[in-house]
């Protein structure tokens, strides 16, 4: 499962895509909405430490990009 989250620091923003651990995963899958906004709080705030190892947009960015054009384009019909 992976996690695309907007990051903002003053003027400079990224998009960051964080593959969730096994932990994250079933927490989401327990919790819901609420889990993931949390989550993507915490790699907001952490994305330069905590998560910056984490981030894997530049292996699987264009896949995820991919998939949520696919998503809106499929709500639109």
């Amino acid at each position: 499962m992976l996690l695309d989250v907007n990051c903002s620091y003053s003027a400079v923003s990224f998009d960051m895509v964080v593959r969730l651990t096994p932990a994250e995963a079933q927490a989401y899958g327990l919790e819901g909405r609420p889990f993931v906004s949390r989550l993507a709080e915490t790699a907001q705030r952490d994305a330069l430490t905590e998560f910056r190892s984490r981030n894997v947009a530049a292996e699987m960015g264009p896949r995820v990009l991919a998939t949520i054009i696919a998503a809106r384009g499929s709500r639109a019909a």
